[in-house]
């Protein structure tokens, strides 16, 4: 076959200083394959660095700078694809697959050899930049995406699919280096001016209306324990409120779907547990747990038991208290709630009334710490009266103001009646029947 002649460069074509009306009487072009127009084997065909390739009036290919092909307009392989620079649509129907088909595949191999590097090396970057040109309101949801994964299935196709990703962040560590941080996926906003009113590291929306969907999953994290010496935390914040606004969505933790029905946070911070029996457990607004519904559980068990219980201020039991499985008791308020009764064991009989602390507006009696029995107020109350009366009274030392006997007769001190100081007998009417001093 004819070559080019009178070309400087031999094999390759350079038109920036050859005529192209000459070249193309000195060569013949062949048919290659149907419609399609080729040189012969070996030749090549070079634009000058100022020549552009013209395809129709607006549309060529042009070197813009140094190893840079420039195209003013898109560019569509396989199909034409609207609004996009590079479109990519490619067919491809096989009975097998034995390979994943990929339509882009951006691969970027880097190594250094001298020195820490400091820069990144990155397979693929997509960007989106509003220009100072802008003038008008963006209302699209999503009016600037730097990087979008999309999937279809579109309407005819049969059969099952284990799983789709619109995007996969995966890699491989095949080196023995240790890599200090790796992430699948990695959020950033870098400084800047302006206002951000709502700034979201990862939002999960509801997936579209009409589509079958069996259970939805906002974030899914598999079981990361079994590592020896990792630290196993599905979900970690370094700080900032994890928050649920929804009360009828419970957040539940590691708990038996079939033991619990519900382990939920309301919009007003209240937490709520709910076993299968149906009586929840509540910690309020008040920081009070406490039952849903009145005298419906017990705190302990007969043969579970809380060890010790500290309090800092009352308690209210509206029932007795018992002290072990067959010992004493304090009983509930009698039916006018005027007095509460402590009964024992009477050698094995039975609880038998002990004791009986009757109230009013104000406490009769207290006991001290230290054992000491005493009013609450000073001269008000008494010991027993003429038809409730102690048998035998022993003390080691009886403190006392006045002794008064049954028949009227009484010893005082004889400074109260002005005679010195000495213990008076007085008569029922008043007379000093006789002093010692």
């Amino acid at each position: 076959m004819p070559r080019w002649g009178n070309l400087p460069t031999g094999p390759v074509a350079a038109l920036d200083q050859v005529d192209l009306n000459q070249a193309l009487r000195d060569i013949s072009l062949s048919r290659i394959a149907a419609n399609i127009l080729g040189l012969a084997a070996g030749d090549s065909f070079r634009i000058p660095s100022d020549g552009q390739l013209q395809f129709g009036a607006d549309v060529y290919l042009a070197r813009s700078a140094a190893d840079t092909l420039y195209i003013p307009d898109r560019v569509a392989i396989g199909a034409d694809v609207e609004d996009v620079g590079i479109g990519l649509s490619i067919d491809i129907t096989s009975v097998s697959a034995i390979k994943g088909y990929n339509t882009i595949i951006a691969r970027q191999r880097g190594a250094v050899v001298s020195g820490p590097s400091s820069v990144q090396l990155i397979g693929a970057s997509g960007e989106a930049w509003l220009s100072p040109a802008n003038t008008q309101n963006w209302t699209h949801a999503r009016g600037l995406v730097g990087l979008d994964g999309y999937v279809g299935i579109e309407v005819g196709a049969t059969g099952t699919i284990t799983g789709v990703d619109p995007v996969d962040a995966s890699g491989k560590l095949e080196a023995a280096l240790i890599v200090t941080n790796w992430r699948a996926f990695h959020s950033f906003l870098n400084p800047g001016i302006g206002t951000i009113v709502n700034y979201y590291g990862l939002r999960v929306d509801v997936p579209s209306a009409g589509t079958t969907i069996t259970n939805i999953y906002g974030i899914l994290v598999e079981d990361i324990t079994g590592r020896a010496g990792a630290i196993n935390r599905a979900i970690l914040t370094q700080g900032g409120l994890v928050e649920l606004i929804d009360p009828t969505a419970p957040l539940r933790l590691g708990y038996s779907a079939a033991k619990y029905a519900s382990f939920a946070i309301d919009v007003n911070g209240i937490l709520t547990i709910t076993p299968d029996t149906g009586n929840a457990v509540v910690l309020d607004q008040s920081n009070r747990w406490r039952p849903a519904v009145n005298n419906g559980l017990d705190l302990g068990k007969n043969d579970i038991q809380w060890s010790s219980l500290y309090l800092g201020n009352n308690i209210y039991i509206a029932g007795s208290i018992l002290f072990g499985t067959d010992g004493a008791t304090i009983n509930s308020p009698n039916i006018d709630a005027t007095s509460l009764i402590l009964k024992a064991r009477d050698n094995g009989a039975g609880l038998v009334e002990i004791a009986r602390f009757q109230g009013a507006a104000d406490p009769y009696l207290e006991i001290s710490k230290a054992g000491h029995i005493y009013p609450v107020t000073d001269g008000v109350w008494n010991c027993g009266d003429a038809t409730h009366r102690w048998l035998l009274v022993r003390g080691v030392t009886v403190t006392s103001g006045d002794f008064r006997f049954e028949n009227g007769w009484r010893m005082t001190e004889a400074e109260r009646l002005g005679l010195g100081r000495g213990i008076a007998l007085v008569r029922p009417n008043g007379e000093v029947a006789r002093i010692w001093k």
